[in-house]
């Protein structure tokens, strides 16, 4: 299940916005007119029956991630726990996983 379930985080979640599987988003820069690439670099960790999601942005997650992991889960009779679930920075937030601390670095 959690083959199925990081494919429709890492692919088809943002398959609205990227329309493209490698989950890029292709865009003209109007100041310069050459072609961009905005690369949402979604990274699925997971270890037995736990996971963590980073993105590059906590709209992606709330609006486009998350949804489609409550909707995955549904359709398979689970659900997802708000009490053990969030979504914040990890430049104001350490994580915690798997018994490692992870911190924002700016180098």
């Amino acid at each position: 299940m959690l083959d199925g379930l990081e494919e429709c985080v890492v692919r088809t979640s943002i398959s609205k916005i990227t329309k493209s599987k490698q989950g890029v988003k292709k865009y003209y820069n109007k100041a310069s007119g050459k072609p961009m690439i905005q690369r949402f670099n979604i990274q699925f960790v997971r270890y037995v029956d736990d996971f963590v999601i980073t993105c590059r942005s906590i709209h992606i997650a709330k609006n486009y991630i998350k949804p489609a992991i409550v909707k995955f889960l549904k359709e398979r009779g689970l659900s997802l726990s708000e009490e053990k679930s969030s979504i914040f920075r990890l430049k104001h937030k350490n994580l915690d996983y798997l018994g490692y601390t992870f911190t924002y670095s700016n180098n």
